[in-house]
């Protein structure tokens, strides 16, 4: 296995089919499949499976290439830092911030690190914790700013601010609720793997009580559109 394979096989990934990833890269579409099929045969599983529409990776393909993607960028890297070599901090930097935090977030962040460390490339992405976390694991992304109630297996963890989690309804009264009678109500939540979720979840458990959520949205406006209208209710940062 050597750069070359994985530049092509990330190359015809990213482009959908080895004829564009051999426009894109200026090769011969022959190269791409030859080095394919010998990565293919070197872990003995296939890695894509070609078709009229281009290529679909398969579970051992899909393996591959998030490591693939993670070697080349960091290779990528590592040439930057080699090619400057200054007492400055430079390379490329990818954070990722969670959907309710970029709007208010990502912009500042951006123009001070331009300004502040202009031989900084940043790049920021945001979606939920969950997936985040996936990436920041795999090594996708540098560092995240997530929901976490708890220390996270094989990440370096820093806390900076606790957040409330409030009963968001459409009901007009603005009274506090007691948790007994907001576990009666029809209740919206986050996928499973949300932070805000299991630490609503454990403090309904403290009080005897459970949750059963009418349905899981991840979309935060799509959520907070369903609670505005009356379908059911949340608890929200």
């Amino acid at each position: 296995m050597d750069l070359r394979q994985l530049r092509y096989f990330v190359g015809a990934v990213k482009a959908g089919s080895i004829t564009r990833a051999a426009d894109q890269l200026h090769v011969a579409q022959s190269a791409i499949s030859h080095h394919i099929a010998s990565l293919e045969a070197e872990l003995d599983k296939q890695l894509v499976i070609r078709g009229r529409k281009g290529v679909v990776l398969t579970e051992a393909g899909s393996a591959l290439y998030r490591h693939a993607e993670t070697i080349l960028r960091q290779l990528e890297s590592a040439k930057q830092a080699a090619k400057i070599a200054l007492n400055l901090p430079s390379g490329r930097v990818s954070i990722g911030v969670p959907h309710t935090i970029g709007p208010i977030l990502s912009y500042d962040l951006f123009m001070r690190v331009c300004t502040e460390h202009p031989r900084i490339v940043l790049h920021i992405t945001d979606g939920n914790s969950s997936l985040l976390r996936e990436q920041l694991l795999n090594g996708r992304i540098d560092l995240a700013l997530l929901f976490e109630d708890q220390s996270a297996r094989g990440l370096a963890v820093e806390p900076l601010l606790f957040e409330e989690l409030f009963y968001v309804t459409a009901d007009p009264d603005p009274s506090p609720i007691r948790i007994a009678d907001a576990a009666q109500r029809p209740m919206i939540v986050p996928g499973p793997a949300s932070a805000s979720r299991r630490v609503a979840q454990e403090a309904f458990k403290r009080h005897g009580l459970n949750i059963t959520p009418i349905g899981e949205v991840e979309t935060v406006c799509a959520l907070r559109r369903a609670v505005a209208s009356g379908t059911g209710n949340a608890i929200e940062p």
